[in-house]
Formats: C-alpha cells, structure tokens, sequence
C-alpha cells in the first residue's frame, strides 16, 4: 500500500436519486473524497548517467547485472509512493563492451518503469535536460530542466538532449553514445520540441510536464528569473531544494530561515524562488533528491559518490562538497486511486509540497472568507480574502514543529489570517525537528487573483 495522508476537506458534492413515493429526482450528499498526499522523487539518476554510481565500492559499477534494477524497490524501501527515473537524456545507448553489453536508454527506462505498475511505488517516464552549450549567442544563463512523460510507451523522440557530440564517452568500465537527435539548445527551445513530437512518425501523443531544478546553485547551473528564457508557456512548478542545497531564499531582502541548507559560496540570489516570486512566476513548489545512486528517495547523505577520472586507478570520490541532503515531492490527489495520470493532474495544479522527509499527517489548506477552503498551489479569488491558512503536522517522529507564512521578499509572519495583495503570493514553511535534525516542509504558494 502506498502510504496515504488526508486532509479533510468539507466541500460536499451531490447526486440525484428517485424518490420512493413520487418518482422525483432529489439531490442527497455524495461521499465525502478527502485529498491525499502521496510522496515521491523526481529527480534521481542511476548508472544510465554518465555519471551515475551504484557501487562505489565497486568501481561504480551497477549493483545487479544492468544499471537501475533496483530503483522503484529501493523508492518503495523509502516509503515512497512514486519515482521518476531522470537520467540524462545527452546519451542513448549504455555499453560495457568487456561483457558484451550494449542496451537502449530510453528503452530500458521503458522496461523497468512498466515493471514498476506492480510494485507499491510506481515508475514515471523522464530525463534531465542539462543545458550546456557553449556556442549560443548573446546574453544567455544555462539551465537544468527534469522532464516527465506520462506515456510509458512513448516514443524515444520525447527524450530531447540539450547538446550532444560524437562517437562514444567512457567511464572505467562502461561507455555512452551520445544521443543522435537534434538538440535543443534553450527552455523555449525543448518546449517547441516537445510540442511538435507528436507529429512525428510513430510518435503518439502524450502529456508532458517538465520545470527547472536547483535553480539557484551556480553549480552546475541556474536560472535567471528575470531572463525571457524564464518564463517558459506551460510550466506549473519548480524544484525548491535538492541534494544540491536549497534554492529558497532571496539573500539580498531575506534573512529568517535562509541558513537551512544555503550553500552561500554557490547560490545566485536572482535564481532563488523568492526572487522568482518577485517577478511574478506563478509555480508551485516540488522537490528532488538529484540522487546518482539508484537510491530514488534517499534524502539523508547528500548526492553520493561518482567517477573521478583524475583519481588513481578510477577510485570514487565524492561529487563534490557542496552536496547536502535531498528533499522529494508531495503530491495531493482527491480520486479513488492514484497513478500516473493523478499525479501529472496535481503537479499541473500546482498541488504539490516539497519535504525534506516523507512527512505523515501532514495538513495544508486555506479557509477564505467566502467559505471556499483552497489547497496550495490554488489561485485566490479577491472576494476570498483574508484568508485562514491550517497547518498540522502529527507525525510522530517530530518532537517539535513551527509555522511560517512567507512572501516573496522573505518577510516573515506567523499569523494565520491574511490578505494577499493582488497579483502576489504566501507560502507555508514548517520548521520541524526530529531530535536535535532540522526538517523542513514547503507547501505551494496561495496566489492571489
């Protein structure tokens, strides 16, 4: 069973029966279905990345026979609900030539993500669109994306590398061959590409999600919110923190909170999310371990360790120091089930936390003036306001917890009624602690109309 959180929510909706006696339709209340929270990552790697390593004490080599065999039961191990597989989508074909070993990428990923329907964590489809040209003219930020494709028989030409060279990259014992199609170069570039793969031959159509990640660490990239390249059509959230820090905080107006995981030596103040909100992006908050493991959902111990080539004889060391821990993604639902279909339609509405653990109990919503209850990501109508924000955590592995409501300059309240100006946002950030361990819960912004 996937582990299921609810909020109860009081909105009643109704059907019609016949009435005994008269044959008349009346409406009676339906059963009540209570949102619910499902966690998950989504944004991981395995040895189908160039610089993957499941093994480090083997050479970095794939823990079973071919790389990713244990994703979703190691998701599941967790206590995940969900996983995407992220690999880099700048290589297609993984080789160890010393054992005869050539498969497809992007058909494997297909293979394992198909196995995954039967387990208590699914798979989803994906890659990492890593931005790294070098010849683009004019004034131009490299960017991460993580993209995600709902059909799991999709074809190939949904995994759209960035850049790409020739022939064949090798790592110790394993090799990549780089990706044959054309790249695109820029955010606008792979949402156009993406638009038009439907037209091609053999290529069904699909939704797709895809949103930028470590947004503000300068290693190995981040984004410019106040850029053209930003405000890419279609993108509903961002990933507010992963194993390379956190990306919340606009250092130059904010100071309560930001020393959580703030790498200060590599963080761009103009790609954090509070500055993000300031220049009015309407996205809503996920979260992602950048794991290169094969361990999708381990948030403790940073990103891992891959190949140094530098170092004697390919001994592993760490990626680098400026990892810390990961955070995943919480995905509310309000049907019978969830599934794939479930959690594309929640991260479209914006109806996502971003946790640096898979926190039980958790309670969200805002009660506004008109009676009407919003969930986070929601757009807030004027006539709602001042709103009510609720907030309950009872996990039981928390000995203590505040809470905070937070807007884009980092001004700080802990009051629970407000009104939100037009055209502005809040968000909820918990501060909670397991011992002596700081935890911390992101909620979507409410956004005011």
């Amino acid at each position: 069973m996937r582990p299921l959180l609810f909020l109860s929510l009081s909105a009643c909706l109704r059907f019609r029966l016949p009435d005994e006696d008269t044959g008349v339709e009346v409406l009676e209340p339906e059963p009540l279905v209570d949102p619910q929270i499902v966690w998950g990552d989504l944004h991981n790697h395995t040895n189908l990345s160039h610089d993957g390593c499941e093994a480090p004490d083997n050479l970095c080599l794939p823990d079973a026979d071919l790389p990713a065999e244990d994703a979703f039961a190691r998701a599941a191990a967790y206590g995940l609900g969900f996983a995407a597989l992220t690999d880099h989508a700048e290589f297609t074909r993984y080789l160890r030539p010393d054992e005869g070993i050539e498969i497809n990428i992007w058909e494997r990923m297909q293979e394992l993500v198909r196995a995954a329907d039967t387990t208590s964590a699914f798979g989803v489809l994906g890659y990492e669109w890593t931005s790294s040209c070098t010849d683009i003219e004019g004034d131009y930020q490299t960017s991460h994306r993580t993209v995600l494709v709902e059909d799991v028989e999709g074809c190939e030409g949904w995994r759209i590398p960035s850049c790409h060279g020739t022939g064949l990259v090798t790592y110790g014992a394993e090799k990549y061959a780089y990706s044959e199609l054309e790249p695109a170069i820029r955010p606008s570039d792979l949402l156009a590409r993406l638009q038009a793969v439907p037209t091609q031959e053999g290529c069904a159509a699909s939704r797709t999600v895809a949103f930028f990640h470590h947004v503000a660490q300068d290693r190995p990239a981040w984004v410019d919110w106040g850029t053209a390249e930003s405000w890419v059509d279609g993108d509903t959230v961002v990933e507010i923190a992963s194993e390379h820090g956190s990306s919340e905080c606009d250092t130059r107006v904010a100071t309560e909170g930001c020393d959580w995981r703030l790498s200060t030596d590599h963080h761009e103040d103009d790609g954090s999310i509070q500055y993000m909100l300031q220049m009015g992006h309407r996205l809503g908050f996920v979260g992602g371990t950048d794991n290169h493991m094969d361990e999708p959902g381990r948030v403790a111990g940073g990103a891992g360790q891959v190949r140094d080539l530098q170092a004697a004889e390919g001994a592993p060391q760490p990626w680098h120091d400026q990892y810390t821990n990961g955070t995943v993604t919480g995905a509310i639902y309000t049907g019978e089930r969830f599934d794939r279909a479930a959690l594309f339609d929640a991260i479209e509405a914006r109806h996502t936390f971003a946790a640096s653990w898979a926190a039980e109990k958790l309670v969200v919503y805002a009660t506004g003036a008109d009676g009407a209850r919003y969930l986070p990501g929601d757009d807030v109508p004027a006539a709602a306001m001042p709103i009510v924000v609720t907030a309950t955590l009872g996990d039981p592995r928390v000995t203590s917890w505040s809470f905070e409501l937070v807007d884009a300059f980092g001004q700080v309240t802990t009051d629970v009624a407000v009104s939100i100006p037009p055209g502005e946002a809040r968000y909820v950030r918990l501060r909670a602690w397991q011992g002596e361990a700081e935890h911390r819960v992101f909620a979507s912004p409410f956004f005011a109309e």
